[in-house]
Order: structure tokens, then sequence, then C-alpha cells
């Protein structure tokens, strides 16, 4: 999914939204499935975007090249959009399944009984 959305032309803020999304989305829905936590499948899955070599070259660049920090400003600062848009893309996927749910059916047949 995430080569199909680079290949897209997406930016790198928004591939890892959209690859979070779907991970969010089929969390939800095997959680279901399967009668487990949805963290206990979303989190081990969004663990490969997380950008934490970009973290480190931030960090490098604050601390080692004081001449140039302001590079590593603005690497941090993406870094943090991108774990951000991770967070709201799972949370996202996660609203877009609650239909698809039976949880949620159960849920509106005991709100329609009262």
């Amino acid at each position: 999914m995430q080569l199909l959305a680079e290949n897209m032309g997406l930016g790198d803020r928004a591939v890892p939204a959209l690859v979070a999304t779907v991970v969010g989305f089929a969390a939800r829905f095997a959680s279901d499935k399967l009668r487990t936590p949805r963290l206990v499948l979303a989190a081990p899955a969004v663990m490969f975007l997380l950008p934490g070599l970009m973290i480190f070259r931030a960090m490098y660049g604050i601390v080692i090249n004081v001449d140039d920090m302001a590079t590593g400003l603005v690497e941090m600062f993406n870094a943090m959009a991108i774990m951000l848009s991770i967070a709201g893309g799972v949370v996202f996927g996660e609203t877009l399944c609650r239909p698809l749910t039976s949880n949620a059916r159960r849920e509106r047949r005991r709100i329609r009984r009262r």
C-alpha cells in the first residue's frame, strides 16, 4: 500500500496517513472478528511507519551541526507531523470501519429499543 501511495505522487506526510488509515480500518475489522483489542493489531502494524531515522538525523543536526540547526529543526517538525498523521490515520480508519462491525450493529439495535 505504501509503494502504491508513493507512486501516486503523495507527499512524505500523506503516505503514512493513508497507510495508517488502511491499517486502522483493517485492525478494527479483524479485531471484531478475532475478538481481540484493536491496539494489539494496530500498534505492530504502524511500527514500520514511524520516522525513527528522521528523528535521529534531526537530533544529530540540532546537536552536532550547530551552524545548520534550522535544517534539524525542520526535519524534527516533519517527523512530528508524520507521527501525528499516523495517529490520525489509524483513528480515521477505525471510524470508517465502525458501521461494518457487529459491535456497532448491536449498539444501534440497543439504542433503537430504548
